[in-house]
């Protein structure tokens, strides 16, 4: 992915979006006039940016390609943290792993076309000047992976219909001498909106021919010449081209077939569109043979490629969470972190060799990054999602706050900045998307799931119990752990003391606590009545089914200590819970919180409501 960052700079000849010009070291404003960049700038109104047509105008408000947002005025860019903006919220130039914005991308688009500073699109063609009216002219264009060149061919100025053939016999128009033949090739990509470059020397071309003066007649070996690559399979969406050498006085005559049966190609192009044949799952033999009305033996050359429409998978492999929410999307539970590994894989049936098979995965709707394990961990460990981000030689990575999952360690301990505002971990619901990309260039379709990131953890137990317990359980004092167990005939917590819950635990009867310390409860089923009253501590409930009234009030919960240093109390955790009965939430401090997991109640919903977690704190309904 650095190569490919580091392209950006040589061949689009794009600046760095990143805020920095040393890692992790604050370096002030941007405090000049408009930087040179053609991806930064000192605007701050779109409005305005539109009025002046200025620079990236034109994609303002379209989607980014490589954030999930829009393009648009975004602080911080060109090394610099702040005074300058760039166009996406973040990017390949950004950091590495994101795909190019399409502001970058039409860049790239415009550099890579026009070859650099040639500052022309590559063309082969008959030689300008005069041609017989019996010749065949022709040109041989660039070839997009997923698109064809328009090919436009004029007589004395008017348009011809010839398919977007790559060949004009002139033979078939009945010219004469003087007339004028104009053949137009231009790039119809969507990657790029400014007319300038559209209708430039780097997307369009023109060539001027002259009917008179035959060319010289001179015998070629009929054969392919160049094609796109056979040493491994295409995608059954790409353009396939094949070129031929060019005999003075006739077109050689290409024949597609695909599984040997032979597909209708009535204006013997060069191109076969595979994406128009919506070729379903599997894989395919395709092949182009050439022949030569002049050669008796008819076929005198052949080429062949596989097909591969099969997608590729990433399954994923998650880290052991404290339980899981119902759904029909997998929802897990953890404190604080979590982690994916991702296992990319493909069907290289027609592959020579096993090639490699990359993964992205998506977080929060952002932008797909690519998934390459952790940063300086060896090969196989999975990728570390935490509230805050792990900083690694200078930059953050797996961040859930706000901000993105990549930053600089150094906008994690903004603190009511007048510019970007206070960092927020990432305690909540989040939705990770996953998909692969095999080396045909199919990309899977993405599976997905949710994670919920409770603040803290669970106190360590002084006693546990297991298996069946039969009668009341009482706790008096210390820690208990209910792990995994059932207890017949209802549980007692006395003040002072803790519960803990885990994943699989069943409660048969009552559950009642006093001034407890700390009550967690996790994937665990209640079959009475539930009243958790006046905790000290903290409370929290998550993935839980109560057959009866849960009824919470009077509790407090645990004090977050952020980055910045600055502390927050989120509120009492009842999180993705089964409520048969009503809900009752009375006095609790500063509130109850569902960390973005709502609860399913069947019963009445009285008091405090449980209301979505986030920097604006929450919202009461008594």
């Amino acid at each position: 992915m650095v190569s490919i960052h580091e392209l950006g700079h040589s061949l689009g000849l794009i600046a760095d979006d990143y805020p920095y010009i040393e890692r992790n070291v604050w370096r002030g404003c941007w405090t000049r006039g408009e930087p040179k960049s053609i991806t930064h700038t000192i605007y701050t109104s779109s409005e305005k940016m539109i009025a002046d047509q200025h620079k990236w105008w034109r994609w303002l408000g379209e989607d980014s390609g490589s954030s999930g947002s829009p393009i648009g005025l975004y602080e911080g860019g060109n090394t610099w943290p702040c005074g300058i903006r760039r166009a996406s919220e973040y990017s390949m130039m950004r950091w590495t792993g994101y795909h190019f914005d399409v502001v970058q991308r039409e860049q790239m688009t415009i550099r890579i076309a026009g070859r650099r500073d040639a500052n022309r699109m590559p063309l082969d063609h008959t030689p300008e000047g005069e041609v017989g009216p019996k010749d065949v002219i022709w040109v041989e264009t660039m070839h997009p992976r997923y698109h064809e060149l328009d090919i436009t061919w004029r007589v004395n100025g008017q348009t011809i219909e010839n398919h977007n053939n790559c060949n004009l016999e002139l033979v078939k128009l009945g010219l004469k001498n003087g007339d004028i033949v104009e053949v137009t090739v231009s790039d119809p990509t969507d990657f790029v909106r400014d007319p300038k470059w559209i209708h430039g020397p780097r997307l369009t071309q023109t060539r001027k021919f002259t009917v008179g003066k035959p060319l010289p007649s001179k015998e070629v070996e009929a054969k392919f010449t160049r094609s796109t690559p056979t040493i491994w399979p295409v995608s059954a969406q790409e353009v396939v081209f094949v070129e031929t050498t060019h005999p003075a006085d006739r077109v050689l005559a290409v024949t597609w077939s695909l599984n040997d049966k032979v597909l209708a190609n009535p204006f013997n192009s060069r191109c076969l569109n595979l994406a128009k044949l919506r070729l379903p799952r599997g894989t395919f033999k395709l092949t182009a043979t050439l022949a030569d009305s002049d050669d008796p033996d008819g076929q005198v050359d052949s080429l062949t490629w596989s097909v591969d429409n099969v997608l590729p998978t990433a399954p994923r492999k998650l880290s052991r969470p404290l339980t899981t929410i119902a759904g029909q999307v997998e929802h897990n539970v953890y404190f604080n972190e979590f982690e994916m590994l991702l296992d990319a894989q493909d069907d290289q049936t027609g592959y020579v060799q096993p090639l490699y098979v990359a993964a992205e995965f998506k977080l929060d709707g952002g932008g797909w990054y690519n998934y390459f394990g952790f940063p300086d961990k060896p090969i196989g460990t999975p990728f570390k999602f935490t509230h805050s981000g792990l900083d690694v030689r200078g930059l953050t990575y797996g961040n859930l706050g706000t901000g993105g999952h990549a930053k600089v360690p150094w906008e994690q301990l903004y603190l009511d900045h007048e510019i970007f505002g206070t960092f927020w971990p990432g305690f909540g619901t989040h939705t990770v998307e996953h998909r692969a990309i095999d080396p045909a260039g199919n990309i899977g379709e993405p599976e997905m799931f949710k994670a919920t990131v409770l603040p803290g953890k669970s106190p360590e137990a002084t006693s546990t119990v297991t298996g069946q317990h039969k009668g009341k359980l009482i706790v008096e004092k210390g820690v208990t752990l209910i792990d995994g167990a059932i207890i017949n005939g209802g549980v007692v917590v006395k003040p002072g003391a803790s519960l803990v819950v885990s994943d699989g635990s069943t409660i048969n009867g009552d559950l009642q606590a006093d001034r407890a310390a700390v009550i967690h409860i996790f994937g665990t089923t209640v079959h009475g009545k539930a009243s958790i009253s006046g905790a000290t501590d903290d409370v929290i409930i998550a993935g839980s089914k109560f057959k009866q009234t849960l009824t919470v009030t009077g509790d407090r919960c645990q004090v977050v200590k952020f980055p910045s240093g600055k502390l927050h109390q989120y509120g009492v955790a009842l999180v993705g819970n089964v409520i048969t009965g009503d809900l009752i939430c009375l006095d609790n401090t500063p509130g109850v919180t569902d960390f973005g997991a709502p609860n399913s109640v069947s019963g009445a919903k009285k008091g405090q409501a449980t209301n979505g977690v986030g920097p604006a704190h929450f919202v009461y309904n008594q």
